[in-house]
């Protein structure tokens, strides 16, 4: 079959075609399958092959339906879905409760997984609701996403979430750039993180655990919260602003406390920089420094406060010998 300009879009085979001719309606059964030459979910997937149970198609509005269950096929993915409607002439889209899995054409053992509510496509703009992506132990939700593919822009907004191993990220917006020259993406709006400790077969003794409080900072989750995070994905630096406050649970109902107005995360070289009014405070003293540096690398943590640092040691007299137990 041909667009109005003689252009090939695709061809069709199935059982059986009825026409009716007063509505110009096809009605195509039999497991019909149609392959499309233009692909209005991924432009360079081609071809991308169409199986359904019957597909009515409109010739007068241009419009394909199909109302049951049906599957979508293209090299490198695969979509299942209970409804769709194309309208031709304006290559407007839209499917209905899917499942799309994309194949990594780098990594062949990588599969991503996205279950939507809607898909809407036309021209440069992408929408959706209800999404879900799965991509290895990584799984994240977002209400409502929209793509210019156009401006290279993209924003998603609704209670956001992301789960992997190691963070549980919340917020209210999102959004991405990802033009050659500027690849960056802007969480805002109640921005919240569980940041989760590495697992650990080996429990570490006692002793170790009172030696070494980086050691102890790891193996008990973080709840922090902060204005926005602005991450730039080709350098791999997150930027964290509008006040940052973190708590940590540990042990025994104690706590410890973290405050900063900003902070920087170098992911290549995993240092994290706090900058002004740090303030670090757990059962055994609160800390103040104007900056305060602090390598997370597997092996080789340490803290560092150029710029010196105040603070105020807790202790009881019983801990000097005597018999009371009142804070220092």
């Amino acid at each position: 079959f041909y667009d109005e300009q003689g252009k090939e879009m695709g061809r069709a085979s199935a059982t059986e075609i009825l026409y009716n001719q007063p509505t110009r309606q096809l009605y195509i059964t039999g497991t019909p399958t149609l392959t499309l030459l233009h692909n209005p979910i991924l432009a360079n997937a081609l071809p991308l092959t169409l199986r359904a149970p019957t597909i009515r198609w409109d010739l007068r509005k241009a419009q394909i339906t199909i109302e049951q269950p049906f599957s979508l096929e293209w090299q490198g993915g695969i979509a299942h879905a209970e409804r769709l409607v194309l309208t031709l002439r304006d290559s407007h889209l839209r499917i209905e409760k899917g499942t799309l899995r994309l194949q990594d054409e780098q990594s062949k053992r990588r599969e991503i997984e996205i279950e939507f509510g809607v898909f809407e496509y036309r021209g440069d703009i992408r929408k959706g609701q209800n999404l879900k992506f799965r991509d290895g132990d990584t799984t994240a939700f977002a209400p409502y996403a929209e793509v210019d593919n156009k401006r290279k822009y993209a924003i998603a907004t609704g209670d956001l979430w992301l789960k992997d191993p190691r963070l549980d990220l919340q917020a209210n917006k999102l959004e991405v750039w990802y033009a050659e020259n500027q690849k960056r993406a802007l969480l805002t709006q109640n921005v919240r993180m569980l940041i989760k400790p590495r697992e650990s077969a080996n429990e570490p003794s006692t002793e170790e655990q009172e030696e070494n409080k980086l050691q102890e900072a790891k193996r008990y989750p973080v709840e922090a919260e902060c204005g926005q995070i602005e991450y730039f994905y080709r350098k791999k630096v997150a930027s964290i602003t509008g006040g940052i406050k973190a708590v940590q649970r540990l042990k025994d109902g104690r706590e410890r406390k973290l405050s900063a107005d900003r902070a920087e995360y170098d992911q290549k070289n995993e240092i994290l920089t706090l900058v002004g009014n740090v303030v670090l405070e757990d059962p055994d003293g609160k800390f103040k420094a104007p900056r305060l540096i602090v390598s997370v690398k597997e092996g080789e943590e340490w803290v560092r406060a150029p710029e010196g640092v105040q603070g105020t040691i807790y202790y009881t007299e019983e801990e000097e010998g005597g018999g009371s137990t009142s804070p220092h």
